[in-house]
C-alpha cells in the first residue's frame, strides 16, 4: 500500500510546477503517490502534468471542469486518497529530499499527533533568503493566532481529516482554509507538532505580498472572530485581531520589507 498521498491543487503553473514535482520524485522515501488537480489552467499546466503521469504511475492527475478554488480542489484530492497520510505541497514550493522519510518516521512513532509540520527555507527567484521557524509544540493560542503550521509543510492523518470533513469550502475561509482546519483540529482535542528543521523551500516574494488585498485580511479577521468563540480563547485573543486590523492600514510593500529584515536578523 502507498504510505502517503501528496495532495496539490494548481492553476496556470506551467513555469514552475515541474520543479515541484521533481522534488517529490527525488524523495528518499519512494512509496508515495501524488494526487494533483488542475483547477482550470489555460497555460499548458495540464499537459505538463499528464506527461509526468505517463512517465510515473505514482502521479495521478485530475482536472476540474471549471475553477473551484483551493478548498474544494483539496477536498477532491483527499477523496481520492486511500493512504494513511496526506502530505500538502503547493505548486511553487519544493520538498527537500528527506522530507517524507522524516515526517513518516515521526508520525509512525508518535500516534498521539494528528499533524506534523516543519520549519521552512524562504526562497525568492530560486535563492534562499531566510527561514521560518515554528514552535515545536503549538498551543491552542498559537493555533488561534496563526503561529502554528506552514501549510505546504504538513503531513496529516487521513482518517482524522476525513472524519472532520476536510477543508471548509465556505467563501468566508477563502485563502485561510488551513487556518480554519488547524483551529478545528485543536477544537476537537487533537494536537500537532513541528519538526525543528526546514524540510521545504517555501516561495515567498515581494510580488506575493503585493497581491494580498484588504479583502483577504478582512476575511482572516472575520475568521479569527469566529474561531475565538469556537476555541474559547479569552480576552488575550483580541491582540491577534488588533494586529491584523493594523495591517489593513500598512502598504503591503512595507509589511514585506519589515518581515524580511526581521527574519534576516533572526537568522
Amino acid at each position: 500500500m502507498v504510505k502517503a498521498s501528496f495532495i496539490m491543487g494548481t492553476m496556470n503553473s506551467s513555469s514552475r510546477i515541474s520543479k515541484t514535482i521533481d522534488s517529490i520524485i527525488a524523495q528518499t522515501e519512494k512509496e508515495w503517490e501524488l494526487i494533483v488537480f488542475d483547477d482550470g489552467s489555460i497555460d499548458g499546466t495540464y499537459e505538463i502534468l499528464k506527461n509526468y503521469a505517463n512517465i510515473d504511475n505514482r502521479i495521478k492527475v485530475y482536472r476540474n471542469e471549471k475553477n473551484l478554488k483551493l478548498q474544494k480542489t483539496l477536498n477532491k484530492a483527499i477523496s481520492q486518497s486511500s493512504s494513511p497520510y496526506l502530505v500538502r505541497i503547493d505548486d511553487d514550493d519544493l520538498c527537500l529530499p528527506n522530507r517524507l522519510e522524516k515526517q513518516l518516521k515521526f508520525m509512525n512513532e508518535n500516534p498521539d499527533y494528528v499533524i506534523c509540520g516543519s520549519n521552512a527555507n524562504l526562497i525568492e527567484n530560486g535563492v534562499v533568503w531566510g527561514e521560518i521557524k515554528k514552535n515545536e509544540k503549538p498551543t491552542k493560542l498559537d493555533i488561534y493566532s496563526g503561529r502554528s503550521f506552514i501549510h505546504p509543510s504538513v503531513i496529516m492523518r487521513t482518517d482524522i481529516i476525513k472524519k472532520l470533513g476536510g477543508y471548509d469550502e465556505s467563501p468566508k475561509y477563502e485563502r485561510c482554509e488551513d487556518y480554519e482546519l488547524w483551529c478545528r483540529i485543536y477544537s476537537h482535542g487533537y494536537i500537532g507538532y513541528n519538526l525543528q528543521e526546514s524540510l521545504i523551500n517555501y516561495h515567498e516574494s515581494k510580488n506575493d505580498y503585493l497581491k494580498r488585498t484588504n479583502k483577504n485580511r478582512i476575511i482572516f479577521i472575520n475568521a479569527s472572530l469566529v474561531q475565538k468563540k469556537k476555541m474559547r480563547i479569552g480576552i488575550i485573543g483580541y491582540k491577534h485581531i488588533f494586529n491584523n486590523i493594523i495591517k489593513l492600514m500598512i502598504p503591503n510593500f512595507f509589511i514585506y520589507q519589515f518581515k524580511k529584515i526581521k527574519l534576516i536578523k533572526k537568522n
